[in-house]
């Protein structure tokens, strides 16, 4: 589990239409993020995050505003950095909204009205694999003769994870192991020698279809909104969250039934 200390790292844009759901959630959103910019509606955000690009890691957006609305300011920032995360905030359900909020290059979304806890745990689990994937470059784990060192890190981690130096897998953490009952590596590589051997074929989740098909199947899923990166591994639901940086990949697993307060500790 990510630490909640590490959201100091990290600086957030919210907009929101709503005067008192803006300034009630931009406060309590400041005791958990080093900055926190703020914007009223999707005009203001483009602006906002044009001016402060290098400081803003996320993006909290409603749908519904006045002169741009939030899937409309997606598509323009996503335009300018096509990695940054966004997260919607939305009352809509709906399959129509889906398909536009991947249009727009939406990376999450939370119904209305918001729970904070699902919302941090969300953004836990987004930055969670670009953390792995800086302190793995800064100790230099992925070299060969830091095998061990790379099991012992991704092991402190208690949900799954891969690393994969372009599509070769370099390690897994017990977390995994244990989950699909297989006793070493060595053994999960003779079972499951892609990524996407690991998700089930079900109605609905098409993803281990889709990545099969592509010859570079890790930098096709990087391409894919997270609405499409929902998987079913022994009958649990998963989203995968990934970071990259050249030929070094790394993938974490968050069980969607642990997006909940009792997780959190708020």
């Amino acid at each position: 589990m990510i630490d909640k200390k590490h959201l100091k790292n990290i600086s957030i844009l919210y907009v929101e239409d709503d005067t008192n759901i803006r300034e009630f959630t931009s406060k309590l959103l400041e005791f958990l993020f080093k900055k926190v910019f703020v914007a009223a509606n999707g005009e203001q955000g483009i602006q906002v995050y044009n001016e402060n690009r290098d400081d803003i890691d996320l993006i909290i957006t409603d749908i519904k505003m006045p002169k741009t609305d939030g899937l409309e300011m997606s598509k323009k920032i996503k335009e300018i950095n096509e990695n940054i995360p966004i997260i919607v905030t939305t009352a809509y359900n709906s399959s129509s909204f889906f398909v536009k909020a991947i249009d727009a290059g939406i990376s999450y979304y939370t119904m209305k009205p918001v729970d904070l806890y699902k919302l941090i745990s969300i953004i836990l689990s987004i930055i969670q694999a670009n953390l792995i994937k800086k302190e793995i470059l800064k100790k230099e784990l992925h070299k060969q003769e830091n095998t061990l060192l790379l099991k012992d890190f991704i092991n402190t981690y208690d949900n799954p994870v891969l690393i994969y130096n372009k599509s070769k897998l370099l390690s897994v953490n017990d977390n995994l192991l244990d989950f699909l009952e297989v006793s070493s590596m060595e053994e999960f590589h003779k079972k499951y020698e892609n990524l996407y051997e690991l998700f089930e074929d079900d109605f609905g989740f098409t993803l281990k279809e889709v990545l099969s098909e592509k010859n570079d199947y890790l930098k096709h899923l990087i391409n894919l909104s997270q609405i499409e990166k929902t998987i079913k591994i022994n009958n649990d639901i998963f989203t995968i969250n990934h970071s990259n940086a050249d030929d070094l990949f790394v993938i974490s697993l968050t069980k969607l039934s642990q997006i909940s307060k009792k997780n959190l500790n708020l």
